[in-house]
C-alpha cells in the first residue's frame, strides 16, 4: 500500500513547525516520541 492510499496527510503544529503525518495512527506514534520524528525531517 502506498501513503496515496491513505487519502490526505494530517497536518499537526508541534512547536510552531507543521508535521504532516500519513495517518491518525500515527499521531498517537508522534506524540509518544516526537524527537524520533522530528530528526528525520529535513532541517
Amino acid at each position: 500500500m502506498n501513503s496515496a492510499a491513505w487519502g490526505k496527510p494530517i497536518t499537526k503544529v508541534y512547536e510552531g513547525q507543521e508535521i504532516k503525518l500519513c495517518c491518525k495512527p500515527c499521531i498517537k506514534k508522534f506524540e509518544a516520541n516526537p524527537a524520533k520524528y522530528l530528526a528525520k525531517l529535513p532541517k
